[in-house]
């Protein structure tokens, strides 16, 4: 067998194992690093900090209350940036066999992983995502999620953890990040800026169960049946 013929045939080898891997299913993949075995699908609560209107999960970042306490943290006192955005609350169904943490912006996420993406928030000393934290059960510095759109749930009759990684199941409120600010969050943060934010997660869990305190300014608009998902980026 010759040189030229060996390089060929590794070519080929390289080749098949490429187009395996978006034939296969998206499971078999490598960066799925947390609980390999087998899909353990939760619903869970994420919040994700948005334009109004802007109701698209496709290739987005989320978290849960501490992990956004952390991002929402840095419009206080900022002289540039103001928090005149909208803070919305989902049940998001997921496959908890984490992929790594990716940054989105503007509906871009890079790397795309199929995974659901996973971090941890800043702890206080770095300032950018606790990767390490990626399989971790409890993170005490809250958590951050990438859901990116390789790892979608697009058609009605995908199934989560075995088709795709995650899907957007209920918008449960939206309140403006100006109505939190002014109703005790920065005082809150401010008395204690140290991770799990106790005094500023009172705050934050009391507006979105209050009807009357910070008012639920609405979600996605109905869509008719057959129609893509208000939350998918399509079109």
């Amino acid at each position: 067998e010759t040189c030229d013929s060996v390089g060929k045939r590794n070519m080929l080898q390289l080749a098949l194992v490429v187009l395996l891997s978006h034939l296969l299913p998206v499971y078999s993949q490598g960066y799925h690093a947390c609980g390999a075995t087998g899909p353990v699908v939760q619903d869970i609560l994420m919040y994700r900090y948005h334009s109004p209107g802007d109701w698209i999960l496709t290739n987005t970042n989320t978290g849960d209350a501490i992990g956004d306490t952390y991002f929402l943290a840095g419009y206080i006192g900022n002289p540039i940036a103001k928090c005149d955005g909208h803070i919305s609350l989902f049940s998001i169904r997921v496959d908890t066999r984490w992929a790594p943490y990716t940054q989105c912006n503007d509906h871009e996420c890079l790397p795309d992983y199929d995974g659901v993406g996973r971090a941890g928030a800043p702890n206080g000393t770095d300032p950018g995502p606790n990767w390490s934290a990626q399989c971790d059960e409890e993170i005490y510095s809250g958590i951050w999620w990438s859901l990116g759109a390789n790892g979608e749930c697009v058609h009605p009759n995908n199934t989560v953890g075995v088709d795709c990684s995650w899907r957007p199941m209920h918008h449960i409120k939206t309140i403006s990040c100006d109505c939190l600010f002014k109703k005790g969050f920065v005082a809150a943060y401010s008395a204690n800026s140290n991770p799990p934010y106790t005094d500023a997660l009172k705050v934050w869990y009391k507006m979105f169960d209050s009807d009357t305190l910070c008012p639920n300014l609405g979600g996605p608009p109905p869509e008719p049946p057959g129609s893509p998902s208000p939350y998918h980026e399509c079109c």
